[in-house]
């Protein structure tokens, strides 16, 4: 069959395709765009401002930096609700959450904001699975 909007292949019995039935919460593309804007600045703000000697801070820059040029395919596909980013995107903002604990245990009180801004965020996407699962829409 073919999607009714863009003509494109679906599933026996499906009106509308992945792309064309699930729009994207506008508050999943704003966090998406949000998180690309401030995520490299935050992870170069995390590694100035710290007590960590200049050289093992640039080793640490370079050791993850990957981790941040791997979250710009997750915040691409949250942005055009592909299925595959959901499970990534929870995962990723919870571990972030646990990171934001972490440093409160330890004493900085900005884990708080960590702790906060990215719980809130797992919990919402989480919320929102409904728009990353397959369409289940048939014609009658």
């Amino acid at each position: 069959m073919s999607c009714e909007e863009c003509g494109a292949s679906t599933r026996d019995g499906a009106k509308l395709c992945r792309d064309c039935g699930a729009p994207t919460p506008k508050y999943i593309e704003a966090i998406c765009v949000l998180a690309l804007v401030v995520d490299p600045f935050v992870f170069a703000l995390l590694f100035s401002v710290t007590v960590i000697p200049p050289s093992v801070a640039e080793i640490g820059l370079l050791v993850l930096s990957p981790f941040l040029f791997a979250k710009f395919p997750i915040y691409y596909g949250l942005f055009r609700a592909k299925t595959w980013a959901w499970g990534f995107a929870v995962v990723m903002f919870a571990l972030g959450a646990l990171v934001g604990l972490v440093a409160l245990w330890f004493g900085s009180p900005s884990g708080f904001v960590t702790l906060l801004g990215n719980g809130s965020i797992a919990a919402y996407i989480y919320s929102k699975h409904a728009v990353y699962v397959p369409a289940t829409t048939t014609t009658a």
